[in-house]
């Protein structure tokens, strides 16, 4: 797996769901700052050490301009701010735009998601965490933590709002 640790401050269901469909969906980037004092303080109580950097998942050039914004970047400029991490958000790009993964079953996601990423240099960090809004299966940021390890980077955690129920 390579993941070493995730951590998620809430399960995805109400009003949680509601509120990261209203801050992806509706603009409302006001949430994103609520969601990351959120995680940050989970990641307080429950993490031994804090990584090099904070990375979040990118999104695609055309979703970006569509959406205005990139929620994973926004919760973790708070999360950075809170625990005085940098945001490393330059570090990975999506190269290919992919489905929207909430309508895909997990065998799908992983084929969704093989080579959608790329770092856009070597990084220089030994251990990163990979920010979030919602894990759901984990394809995302595993693909994102495989990408990371074969570049020499020895831990990755992945921070999320909200997981999916199991």
């Amino acid at each position: 797996m390579p993941i070493d640790q995730t951590i998620t401050s809430f399960i995805y269901k109400f009003p949680v769901n509601e509120l990261i469909h209203q801050l992806k969906y509706n603009q409302k980037i006001i949430i994103a700052k609520q969601l990351g004092l959120e995680l940050a303080s989970t990641v307080l109580k429950v993490s031994a050490s804090l990584p090099d950097c904070l990375v979040p998942v990118p999104l695609y050039k055309r979703r970006f301009l569509l959406r205005g914004f990139n929620q994973a970047l926004e919760i973790a400029r708070v999360v950075g701010g809170e625990l005085l991490l940098p945001v490393d958000a330059g570090l990975m790009t999506r190269a290919r735009n992919t489905l929207a993964q909430f309508a895909l079953n997990p065998k799908e996601r992983m084929r969704n998601l093989r080579g959608a990423f790329k770092l856009t240099s070597p990084p220089n960090y030994n251990f990163v965490a990979i920010i979030d809004d919602v894990i759901t299966t984990g394809s995302t940021v595993n693909e994102m933590a495989t990408l990371l390890k074969t570049a020499g980077v020895k831990r990755v955690e992945a921070w999320a709002c909200a997981r999916a129920e199991s």
